[in-house]
């Protein structure tokens, strides 16, 4: 501004657009720090959140249900679905747990269970498209998936009391 540098923070502007074209918006985030790594897995793990009062968010699609993009300081990617100004962390979280007999034994082997909770955030928002229920479960959990995902859920007629 005025021939000076200035820095702005996600508090400070609502959003912009880089010289790239790509557009960031700001909002208050509540973010889940989940495990994607099988050798950290950990016993019956639950993934703590994180709230961050202002946090620029890439736009990766606008729809009935718009898609962001956060990357974390640890630099992990951070998928976020919008619709009716609600606000949703969809991920996967790895955990260990104790699975099944181990044959000729009488001990439990440890498993690794992959918790696909974006399924269910995805799910919740799309309520009134049961029929694309199908297609969330053969969803994967990045950009060009779920922006396909989301333009099927556009076409969907909205059922009534929605």
């Amino acid at each position: 501004m005025n021939g000076n540098d200035t820095i702005f923070y996600p508090g400070n502007i609502t959003g912009f657009i880089n010289p790239s074209g790509n557009e960031f918006i700001t909002r208050k985030i509540e973010f889940f720090k989940y495990n994607r790594s099988i050798q950290d897995a950990i016993p019956e793990d639950v993934p703590m959140s994180e709230i961050v009062p202002a946090a620029f968010l890439k736009v990766l699609y606008r729809g009935k249900i718009n898609l962001y993009l956060y990357k974390e300081a640890l630099a992990n990617d951070h998928y976020f679905i919008e619709k009716n100004s609600v606000l949703k962390d969809i991920y996967i979280h790895l955990y260990s747990t104790v699975g099944g007999y181990v044959t000729g034994t009488n001990t439990k082997q440890p498993v690794v269970v992959n918790n696909l909770q974006y399924y269910f955030g995805l799910k919740d928002m799309m309520q009134d498209c049961k029929s694309i229920f199908p297609e969330i479960d053969k969803t994967e959990l990045n950009t060009r998936s779920l922006i396909s995902l989301l333009k099927q859920y556009n076409k969907c007629p909205i059922m009534p009391g929605n």
